[in-house]
């Protein structure tokens, strides 16, 4: 045994190894420890030598001296471990290829076997086989006239066996191959050579297989330069022939070796190098150059010297290609070819090209091929390799995760799987914490101080559900109870909040019609005579027409080939009510447009729409989310249409019906539920009662699923603590939580979730779903297990909400929309005022108009739910934040205290004791309280950067709200903003003003701040409780404008946007009499001024029409009305600044007779716009 020792400030190492004949015995580890120890059976002694001194090499080359000594390096210790023991920790600087990959290796005689070659029994009757099913494909290029004789003739002969060659069975193979119906030829045929004709045929065959190529139309011929990329057609067949002749006997080995040798002066010679590996000088100076440079030679390398000369062939493309090509490389060359993965780090521009090369890094045993993987740890591909390589080499993981952790510019991913690391092997942390240099045990010793030292729960103080639960017992079957016969009355309707409904055809009416009468009247006959028209002429019929032509056909109406339905069917519910359900759930079931049927059938109840709904509980995320929605809203509709489905016949249509009727019970109807099927009769009722008596736990699928190990592994997991604070969940009881999570899907959770949940500690909870989320990023975030995503929506809170939001903002940039769009529903499921603030600010302000169109359509979505408009629904959704009845909030570093208030702009501030106002909140001082100081100051830290989410919007909706003269219901305006401790501080510095129903002003106000209302005079004013509220318009209070500017001047209140200094634009009478502005027409507009303007709010580009061009510009006024502005030359939706000119073709009024109709508030701001759009200047 030789023994070598490597010693360094940091660690003090021993390796040893020995050979005993084609053994090689290693041993390593930590001076002063046992070490591990390693057998490696080589093919021959000769073999075994050569790993040796590889090994030798290498060592030394890393600085490990041999110390001399036969006798081991390290004292002799028991096998049997002390408990209380030093951990030993592992030698991260031997290469050992794993066993995944061995069994890739491309085997080369005397070396590692690799994947040992089937037997040979049945071969030929196999390759028989194959020969038989692709006769007629072979006939058609044999009788191809552009196939070379000599090859047909070889084909012919080796087929009736009048004369069997190589060549022969090679052209045979080859025209039997079919490129579009199979990539190769497969390794099958190839053994039905060996075992009909012996190894060296087969060899000599594949060599002549690489020489041929089919020509254009199919034809057999042969090819100039043999392609040797490794999607080579005679791919497969080589390997396994190689296979054969790594385990071959000598004779027959040397019989084939012969055979190939005559092929080293042709253009085979490479694949003869590929087939015997082995052979010294193959690849040397005699291999033509450019045969060399193929990656096809990696396979061949057996020294350092022939990898280095030409490793810089291999593409990341080769490795894609060919997992066994690093594999086999590994095995015979070691970790240096680390060197040539280094090089092709950020190379690569496919997806496959990275993870190949990400992987192979995983296998180095060195700090830059780690390195490697922390540069990279942003991207997705890398990131499941940075977490192999962290459990293969532990220890280097926490030396160079807490280096990168600890510079300024750190990614999360970094600090996460540090993290990660930490947790799931405390003990190594440990024992490598001393060695690890200082910035590395900054970011490792807080994360071990950390760890929970609390007891694991026993049995007997668990929640059944995590100690046995229903999956580990055995199932009760229970019959179901049948009530035949009920037929559900079908009440049918279609809710609209107020205005809806006219608003809907208010905007239809302005965008104005895209046929006539004559088409009509052409589309009708065609329907009336049976003949189909086009799909463009049909919709537009039913969505334009009057009812006296339509009525005859829409009852019948079932379309199967759609023009535009996103542009139809709002219409056609809009125009025709409940007679448009049928068509509606008939194009819902046939086409995939989830997005457009859901959100209309969300306002409808009806027999087929419940039954939609049903089915649709049980269908994929696109749809369940709108039917979890529905029956939300629907619960009686529900109950009502459902019972005769849920007590009927057995069947897809009753399961369907009874996993809905469940939902609805779920949701706090269970009532609701029973009374429906009351009504039915006293069957009925027995049915539902049976149903809605089974425990909802014990419901489960025929097929439990499956748990990745990333979520069984409950130490690298945030620990789960129970409610009481002194105890975390065990091992397995964690692994029953996440089945749990599993058996969810976003609206449907399992119900033993909600009942589990309120036994636990909520912020270890969160803590944990988050930790769970992470294990499934890095493992790749792989689809099957989803679920670990979307179970935030059952674990998270406000911190979980807060961590997520600007991960979804960002996703759809990484390519990930639809992973985006599922943070939406988890968003929407945790339901708290912060997740809803921050749905709806993704909603308004997110940077990519997908993922901001299906934040709008939830927000939707939850304000029908709660029977309000969208902007009603977001003036309830600003949080506190924690601030006092009076807004403020108070921060304690014990000897002195800060109170925290909010500018004009709501950026936060701090007075002192003495008054003074700070900007910043001081660092704690050596006197403060450490405990107190330090929560205060992340408290305020925490304050400011969630109010930096909510400021910027709720100060543009109350600008919003001033131009499109909202109102609010006096309770409304004292609830939701007079009192809300954010609200009242920019409230309490503008002007209100009460209006009568036909928008007649009153009178005008100011929020004091102690919360009174005060007139111009400064006097106290009552809000009568029928007043409606709006914020005032310079033009309501002109008479008094001067005596409010002077008002808010001496009490210093600034505005948090211009109102009492906006300014004001009237129309001339003549004008406003007008539906177009004329003096606006022919202008020529920047197109940065459009892009700025559309960002107010309330203007918008029409739909993109041919080559993406947007054409006209629209402002959305409330109630019935808009002004659309045709452009010339019109706006690329892709590149929006290619005209930066715009030319304004017409300025016309639609929804109304003329400008006078409307609310001269709104025509000022138009005109503003307008003015702003044309002379530039500041918008207000």
């Amino acid at each position: 045994m030789r023994s070598f020792e490597h010693r360094s400030s940091e660690s003090a190492k021993f390796w040893q190894v020995s050979q005993d004949g084609a053994a090689v015995t290693i041993r390593f580890g930590r001076i002063g420890a046992a070490g591990q120890t390693r057998v490696k059976e080589l093919a021959t002694e000769e073999a075994a030598s050569r790993h040796v001194a590889g090994l030798i090499a290498e060592k030394v080359k890393k600085g490990y001296l041999e110390v001399g000594s036969a006798e081991p390096a390290a004292p002799s210790i028991a096998a049997e471990p002390v408990q209380d023991g030093p951990v030993e920790l592992p030698d991260e600087d031997t290469f050992v290829l794993p066993d995944a990959w061995v069994r890739k290796i491309r085997p080369r005689r005397g070396g590692r076997p690799g994947a040992r070659p089937p037997s040979l029994a049945g071969a030929v009757a196999k390759a028989d086989g194959i020969l038989a099913e692709t006769r007629d494909h072979r006939e058609r290029v044999l009788a191809d006239r552009r196939s070379e004789p000599d090859l047909v003739a070889a084909a012919r002969a080796f087929l009736d066996g009048s004369r069997i060659t190589p060549l022969g069975a090679a052209a045979t193979a080859w025209a039997s191959w079919d490129v579009f119906a199979y990539p190769y030829v497969k390794a099958a045929v190839a053994d039905g050579w060996v075992a009909a004709h012996g190894l060296a045929f087969a060899a000599e065959a594949v060599l002549e297989l690489s020489g041929l190529q089919n020509g254009r139309g199919g034809h057999l011929g042969r090819t100039e330069r043999i392609s040797y990329w490794l999607g080579a057609p005679w791919r497969l067949a080589a390997e396994r022939v190689r296979a054969r002749l790594a385990v071959a006997d000598d004779a027959a080995y040397e019989h084939a070796r012969q055979a190939i040798e005559a092929y080293r002066s042709t253009k085979q010679h490479l694949l003869a190098a590929f087939l015997l590996p082995t052979e010294p000088g193959w690849l040397g100076e005699d291999c033509p150059a450019e045969l060399r440079d193929d990656a096809l030679a990696a396979f061949v390398v057996s020294t350092p010297q022939e990898w280095e000369r030409i490793s810089h062939h291999v593409r990341a493309f080769d490795l894609s290609q060919s997992l066994g090509l690093l594999a086999t490389v590994l095995d015979v060359i070691g970790p240096t070819v680390g060197a040539r993965l280094l090089a092709l780090v950020g190379g690569g521009s496919y997806t496959e090209e990275r993870r190949a090369v990400f992987n192979g890094l995983t296998l180095i045993p060195t700090d830059e091929a780690f390195e490697a993987l922390v540069r990279h740890a942003d991207d997705d591909l890398a990131e499941p390799a940075l977490l192999e390589a962290a459990e293969r080499f532990p220890v280097r993981a926490l030396r160079l995760l807490g280096l990168a952790a600890d510079a300024p510019d750190s990614h999360r991913r970094i600090t996460e799987l540090l993290h990660r690391r930490v947790t799931a092997n405390p003990e190594i942390a440990r024992a490598a914490l001393p060695l690890l240099p200082e910035a590395s045990r900054r970011q490792v010793a807080p994360i071990l101080a950390s760890l929970s030292t609390l007891p694991s729960a026993p049995a007997e103080s668990l929640h059944p559900l995590l100690a046995t639960p229903p999956w580990t017992r055995a199932r009760t079957v229970v019959t179901p109870i049948v009530a035949d016969g009920l037929t559900p009355p079908d009440v049918t309707r279609v809710r609209w909040l107020s205005g809806e409904r006219e608003a809907e055809l208010a905007r239809f009416e302005k965008e104005g019609s895209l046929s006539g009468p004559a088409r009509w009247e052409r589309t009708a006959t065609d329907l009336r005579e049976g003949r189909t028209p086009h799909p463009a002429d049909e919709e537009q019929f039913f969505a334009e027409a009057p009812r006296s032509m339509t009525d005859e056909f829409l009852a019948s109406w079932r379309p199967t080939n759609f023009w535009s339905p996103w542009w139809t069917m709002p219409r056609l519910l809009a125009r025709w009510g409940v007679d448009a359900l049928p068509v509606l759930v008939h194009c819902a079931r046939l086409t995939e447009e989830a997005d457009l049927y859901g959100s209309l059938l969300l306002r409808a109840e009806s027999l087929d729409v419940a039954t939609l709904m049903a089915q649709w509980l049980g269908g994929g995320k696109a749809v369940r989310r709108f039917a979890v929605s529905w029956l939300r809203q629907h619960p009686e509709s529900a109950a009502r249409e459902l019972v005769p489905a849920a007590a009927g016949p057995a069947g897809a249509a009753r399961r369907a019906a009874e996993r809905a009727l469940r939902t609805v019970a779920a949701t706090g109807h269970e009532e609701t539920v029973r009374d429906a099927a009351a009504a039915y009769g006293p069957a009925a009722a027995t049915a539902v009662d049976a149903l809605l008596s089974i425990d909802p736990v014990e419901i489960l699928p025929k097929r439990m699923p499956d748990l990745p190990a990333w979520a069984t592994d409950a130490a690298a997991l945030a620990p789960v603590l129970l409610r009481d604070r002194r105890h975390v969940l065990p091992a397995e009881a964690v692994r029953h939580l996440c089945t749990m999570l599993a058996l969810s899907r976003i609206g449907t959770p399992y119900p033993g979730v909600a009942i589990v949940r309120e036994t636990l500690d909520r912020a270890s909870l969160a803590e944990f779903g988050w930790s769970l989320f992470e294990s499934w990023e890095s493992a790749g975030r792989p689809s099957k297990h989803s679920w670990a995503f979307e179970a935030l929506a059952l674990t998270g809170d406000d911190d979980t909400v807060r961590r997520l939001a600007p991960i979804i903002r960002a996703w759809p940039g990484e390519g990930g929309h639809a992973r985006a769009v599922t943070g939406l529903d988890v968003l929407r499921e945790i339901g708290s005022e912060v997740a809803l603030m921050h749905l709806h600010s993704i909603a308004q302000k997110a940077k990519f108009a997908g993922l901001k169109s299906e934040a709008r359509e939830r927000i939707d979505v939850v304000a029908s739910e709660l029977g309000l408009s969208a902007e009603q629904l977001a003036d309830r959704l600003v949080p506190d934040f924690g601030l006092d009845a009076r807004g403020r909030l108070t921060l304690d570093y014990g000897p002195r205290r800060f109170e925290v208030g909010f500018d004009e702009q709501l950026k936060p501030y701090v007075v002192d004791d003495d008054g003074s106002r700070r900007k910043d909140l001081p660092k704690p001082g050596a006197r403060d309280d450490e405990a107190l100081a330090t929560a205060a100051y992340r408290t305020f830290a925490g304050l400011k950067k969630d109010v930096r989410t909510v400021a910027a919007d709720l100060i543009h909706r109350l600008e919003t709200a001033l131009m499109i003269q909202r109102r609010w219901t006096a309770d409304e305006f004292r609830r939701l903003l007079v009192e809300h401790p954010l609200m009242r501080h920019v409230v309490s510095r503008l002007v209100w003003a009460t209006f009568t129903a036909d928008g007649t002003v009153g009178t005008a106000f100011r929020v004091a701040e102690d919360g009174s209302l005060a007139d111009v005079d400064d006097k106290e004013f009552a809000l009568a409780g029928d007043a409606a509220v709006g914020v005032a318009h310079p033009l309501h209070i002109e008479s008094d404008l001067p005596a409010w500017t002077r008002l808010f001047a001496d009490y210093e209140i600034l505005q948090p946007f211009p109102q009492l200094h906006r300014p004001v634009r009237r129309l001339t009478a003549e004008q406003a009499a007008e539906q177009r502005l004329t003096e606006f027409v022919g202008a020529h507009i920047a197109v940065d001024r459009l892009l700025k303007l559309e960002r107010r709010g309330w203007w918008g580009r029409s739909t993109p029409m041919d080559a993406g061009i947007q054409d006209t510009m629209e402002c959305h006024l409330p109630g019935r009305g808009g002004l659309t502005f045709p452009l010339d030359p019109g706006i690329s939706v892709q590149f929006p600044h290619e005209d930066p000119m715009q030319t304004l073709r017409d300025a016309r009024l639609s929804g109304a007779p003329n400008f006078a109709a409307l609310n001269p508030a709104i025509v000022s701001e138009l005109l503003c716009d307008l003015h702003y759009l044309v002379h530039g200047g500041a918008i207000r």
